[in-house]
């Protein structure tokens, strides 16, 4: 079925691929309908990849939650090494960044889901049992489904609190927490400081460093942020598509948490539920002043 669905591992069907894997879309044939989806394949002759697919699969097992992708089906059978994913048809968040159609209210949603996805992972699901941490949180490993709801992937190097880590299975430029990378020290702050990252791309509407950049002065990294934040000039870094759209206290609420996830000092980043609660209140000032410009247009009409 899983070889019918991508006609055979087609090079046409394939839409990415990692170290040990490669993604394919294809559809699974049920009943009288064909249901889009995403498969993952692993490389058998890697003992790596091997642990990445098992990684993945009994975490998409335990953690079943509306912002995190959801598992279709799977294959563990000799070499091959497959799992099934819910398609996300708005493909990864990295490709809307600089999208002016993206909206700024539209971007606190995502923000908000990847957040609250997040967060099922560090409370430890539903069971409260298995505390995870993602380890490689980017806006690439955010996927968008039809509705712009954002769903977090990439389970393969989530780790529970209290394993051990292999420091040098996952490091994506830009978006590493650098007490992670430089002292091996993984909590979870570390994905509080990836998300961060994030925060700033939607804000900026780029990657926090493009492919091939080595122009740390390019970056959206903590040293970056605070020169401009010291200057009193973070509005220059907003994304021009969508400048004008932003309430000034959505904004400033927005920023200042954004900024407390990249603070070096662990203890001074907030923790998810925190971070949360002030993106839900930068929601709430920009869904108010939406309002009463649509109340005061209404007004001027009656007039």
């Amino acid at each position: 079925m899983i070889k019918l669905g991508t006609q055979n591992f087609s090079d046409c069907n394939c839409i990415g691929e990692g170290r040990f894997w490669k993604l394919y879309e294809g559809e699974v044939v049920h009943a009288y309908a064909c249901t889009p989806v995403v498969v993952k394949r692993w490389d058998g002759k890697y003992h790596q990849g091997h642990i990445q697919f098992l990684t993945e699969f009994e975490t998409l097992l335990k953690y079943k939650h509306e912002n995190i992708i959801g598992l279709v089906g799977y294959c563990n059978q000799m070499n091959e090494k497959i799992i099934v994913y819910e398609h996300a048809c708005n493909g990864s968040l990295a490709k809307h960044l600089d999208n002016p159609s993206l909206t700024w209210m539209k971007r606190l949603k995502i923000c908000i889901d990847a957040a609250t996805g997040l967060k099922f992972l560090h409370e430890g699901g539903v069971e409260q049992e298995y505390l995870m941490r993602h380890r490689d949180i980017r806006s690439g490993s955010i996927l968008l489904d039809a509705d712009w709801n954002a769903k977090i992937s990439n389970l393969e190097f989530s780790v529970e609190r209290g394993k051990l880590v292999d420091d040098n299975a996952c490091t994506s430029l830009g978006y590493t927490d650098p007490k992670y990378e430089n002292e091996g020290f993984l909590t979870q702050h570390s994905d509080i400081y990836s998300l961060g990252v994030i925060l700033f791309e939607m804000l900026c509407g780029r990657l926090a460093c493009a492919e091939g950049c080595e122009n740390h002065s390019q970056s959206l990294g903590p040293s970056v942020v605070r020169y401009y934040n010291e200057e009193g000039k973070l509005d220059k870094m907003i994304f021009e598509g969508i400048k004008e759209q932003i309430m000034p206290q959505s904004l400033t609420t927005f920023q200042t948490v954004a900024i407390q996830c990249l603070e070096v000092d662990l203890d001074e980043r907030p923790n998810i539920n925190e971070l949360i609660i002030q993106l839900k209140k930068a929601l709430e000032f920009q869904v108010s002043f939406h309002t009463s410009i649509s109340a005061g247009f209404l007004l001027q009409v009656h007039l």
